[in-house]
């Protein structure tokens, strides 16, 4: 491509080659960034990623690189039609998602009992982070708008790779904390 356009709700807002834009570091850069590290197989059932994209995601964004690609080993795949409810607010959490293909919706219930629609999450977005560090309530439901590739990162299987380095649980732990602050705030 020579010329490539981004738009954001009809609005052109960058323009250029690919490096040009990947060199620019605004949206098309980060969607990039989100996008480019996760591979599918030809059946569209099972995908993977790499350590590149894990450091991408702020829990992860201070292991090694050896660390960084032990954990991308143990993903595995998960398919969900549409209009299926992922995870429940409320539950404890057991897993770390990434969206390989698909959109999600982000239902968050208030005092009042009410879900109120909070956010769409799309192709190269994650959620769940909590759950690696934590036997907390999911502070929100998932459900899905598409039908989704999913890849999921289990507790255990992430405890049992930090176990190589403990020092690491402090730094960990105290971004888990920023991000219950912050979901606390929202609410």
């Amino acid at each position: 491509m020579d010329r490539i356009l981004v738009f954001d709700q009809g609005r052109l807002i960058e323009q250029g080659t690919h490096q040009q834009l990947l060199g620019q570091g605004g949206t098309y850069w980060s969607m990039w960034q989100k996008q480019s590290h996760l591979v599918i197989d030809s059946s569209g059932t099972r995908a993977r990623l790499n350590a590149m994209f894990l450091q991408t995601v702020p829990i992860f964004e201070e292991l090694s690189e050896e660390l960084l690609n032990s954990l991308a080993d143990q993903f595995g795949s998960e398919l969900h039609e549409a209009d299926v409810k992922i995870v429940e607010q409320g539950e404890i959490g057991e897993k770390f998602y990434v969206i390989v293909r698909g959109r999600v919706e982000v239902l968050v219930r208030h005092a009042a009992l009410t879900a109120n629609a909070s956010g769409i999450l799309e192709d190269g977005d994650f959620f769940g982070e909590i759950a690696l560090l934590t036997n907390s309530p999911r502070t929100a439901t998932i459900r899905s708008l598409d039908r989704c590739l999913l890849l999921t990162l289990t507790r255990a299987q992430f405890q049992s790779v930090i176990a190589r380095e403990p020092h690491l649980r402090t730094g960990l732990e105290a971004v888990v904390a920023q991000r219950l602050a912050s979901d606390a705030k929202g609410m």
